[in-house]
């Protein structure tokens, strides 16, 4: 054998190896992204408003730095936490108004006015 069969044996030896340890790393890179998409789906951070249908916000972490508030866990079909959106949150924070009552009081009598009797 020559020095440059040598080198071409080499060459192809090393482009096979390249190609193998390509493909590896092409299964290896799906396979992370498997997992990936798998762990983000079963940890994945959704809020609903109890109140309203604001879109949730990308993480319990946001939801807390806008001013969700009474967060806790549900686990219903497409969030797996339940709370109050910013806006829901400074309405149910306003004390409710009662509505004025008004007695039904007669007027004084006028000075020189008799009064009236019942019988």
């Amino acid at each position: 054998m020559t020095d440059r069969d040598d080198i071409l044996r080499l060459v192809h030896e090393l482009q096979e190896d390249t190609m193998a340890t390509h493909a590896k790393f092409e299964t290896l890179e799906a396979l992370r992204s498997d997992i990936v998409d798998y762990v983000r789906e079963r940890l994945a951070e959704s809020l609903a408003c109890a109140e309203c249908d604001i879109d949730s916000p990308p993480s319990l972490a946001v939801a807390l730095h806008q001013g969700w508030t009474r967060l806790q866990v549900d686990d219903a079909a497409g969030h797996n936490f339940l709370g109050l959106c910013p806006f829901c949150s400074s309405e149910a924070a306003k004390p409710e108004q009662e509505p004025e009552v008004v007695a039904a009081v007669p007027p004084k009598p006028e000075k020189g006015t008799p009064k009236r009797t019942l019988f």
